[in-house]
């Protein structure tokens, strides 16, 4: 019975046929409480009564280069789908994600008009302080939407994160971009399953999954998710040969399909992994690590042979050059990966930093910005892309710049990595989402950590390193002047 018009009700739903066929509102059944699950719906909380602005000149520049090209350039490096969509439409009705928006359209354009960030001349320019000032203006309005309510729009959370970590990885602020980047996962682990069918969901699982997995390849970092929130899926199929190439394409193959395989395993294994195991590694994952090792010390054999068939050439010479150096990051990142005492492992592939940094300086000469272009051409050959042109603005290529990165930050030869260092910084240049100035400027910061926690390891090797300390001052970094009794660091290591 209707509990208003005492009318026999037929419960047909959503109304009944009594009430529709005298047009009438049905009254015949109460609002059914839905399960609070802490969660508001992303179209009642953003998309509802979007809010009137007006763009000043600065503000539309930035959403129209989001618009048409940073948000095309992430959609393509990440797959985006619903996530971009949505994307686009919040920016016109929630100031959080606007401000964001046009602080990475802004720093797009700086990145993609100059190809680095070139972070001397940055300061001074206007377009770049009004990035700085919309990225946190969209900061601050997060915390004002979270603070006024006790069940937050999560999607709205999630798409800050991603745009925040996106923004702060263009400055080179490693630190940052990867507080935002876990902020993202644990959001994602504590309110939604993967399993869900949910396209916008879905498509939140596998972005900051792929980011977090890139993170865990380019920066050696542990991976933050802990199990996987989403297994990673080969993005090609094998090459057809391992250890016999013909042409350097066969080569550039086999190679990248075996650096995925060993990221892949790595990403796999999460970094609660050691205490999961109790310092007992179980033995199939001792075995996995060695096929993939067995299977990557058989490239350099191959290519050394196809090589000394090759006629010679600046191209095939520099290409090969870069391939080998990206073979012997991920030969030293593979070998000492889950050993209990990496450092000391290490110090056992100095030789292997050594020629790194010996087929860098044969790539990166002369430093000039037409090397640089040949460098990039080179890159993009072995990336499969038509020019370096392009590349993708959020691709994570095999390049020059991670091998350096990585020799900057992990050999334990001082004055190798103020070498690698000094590499970055000569007539910097950019390679998909790697610039070579950013990651010179994290290496320096991680140097300084270094000079902090191991103050008498450095000290003993200072004296080897020629012209280290002026250097080193001129990265912002301050030299040990002296050592207390104990070991503390008497001078200032800012």
């Amino acid at each position: 019975m209707s509990q208003i018009r005492h009318v026999k009700c037929d419960e047909e739903k959503p109304a009944c046929l009594n009430c529709r066929s005298t047009g009438r509102t049905c009254d015949g059944y109460a609002v059914e409480e839905q399960k609070s699950t802490g969660l508001v719906p992303l179209a009642s909380s953003i998309v509802k009564n979007p809010s009137l602005w007006t763009l000043t000149d600065f503000e539309r520049r930035g959403l129209e280069y989001f618009h048409h090209a940073v948000g095309l350039q992430l959609t393509k490096s990440l797959n985006l789908t619903a996530s971009y969509q949505l994307i686009l439409q919040t920016t016109h009705s929630h100031d959080t994600i606007r401000h964001a928006t046009v602080a990475l359209g802004l720093l797009g354009e700086r990145l993609m008009r100059n190809q680095m960030l070139t972070f001397g001349h940055l300061e001074r320019e206007p377009s770049y302080e009004y990035a700085q000032l919309q990225y946190t203006k969209a900061l601050q309005q997060l915390r004002g939407t979270l603070g006024k309510t006790q069940e937050p729009p999560v999607e709205l959370i999630l798409l800050s994160c991603f745009l925040f970590t996106i923004f702060e990885f263009f400055q080179g602020n490693d630190v940052a971009s990867m507080t935002h980047l876990r902020s993202g996962l644990n959001i994602l682990r504590r309110y939604f399953d993967v399993t869900q069918n949910d396209p916008l969901i879905i498509d939140f699982f596998r972005i900051f999954s792929i980011m977090d997995s890139q993170a865990t390849r380019w920066l050696s970092l542990p991976s933050f998710q802990s199990p996987l929130l989403l297994s990673e899926d080969m993005a090609q199929d094998p090459p057809a040969k391992y250890e016999y190439f013909d042409t350097l394409r066969e080569a550039a193959d086999s190679l990248t399909f075996q650096l995925d395989r060993a990221q892949m395993f790595r990403h796999s294994i999460h970094r609660d992994a050691w205490e999961t195991f109790k310092g007992q590694i179980p033995p199939n994952i001792w075995m996995d690590r060695e096929r993939l090792l067995i299977q990557l010390r058989k490239w350099p054999i191959a290519t050394d042979c196809l090589e000394s068939r090759l006629p010679s050439s600046p191209e095939a010479t520099m290409r090969i050059a870069i391939m080998k150096m990206n073979y012997l990051s991920t030969l030293v990142i593979l070998s000492t990966f889950l050993q209990q005492d990496s450092r000391e492992q290490l110090v056992i592939f100095t030789p292997a930093f050594a020629q790194i940094l010996t087929l860098a300086k044969a790539v990166l000469h002369p430093a000039t910005q037409a090397n640089r272009l040949r460098l990039l051409q080179s890159v993009a050959d072995i990336s499969r892309e038509d020019s370096a042109d392009s590349m993708a603005l959020f691709s994570f290529v095999a390049g020059a710049i991670q091998p350096l990165y990585f020799t900057a930050t992990q050999c334990q030869d001082p004055a190798m990595c103020v070498e690698a260092l000094q590499l970055l910084r000569q007539e910097p240049w950019k390679e998909g989402a790697w610039d070579s100035e950013a990651l010179g400027r994290i290496a320096a910061r991680k140097l300084e950590i270094r000079l902090q926690e191991e103050a008498g390891y450095w000290q003993q090797h200072m004296s080897q390193m020629i012209g280290c300390p002026k250097f080193l001052m001129s990265l912002g970094i301050h030299p040990i002047q002296s050592m207390g009794e104990h070991g503390q660091i008497a001078g200032d290591a800012r």
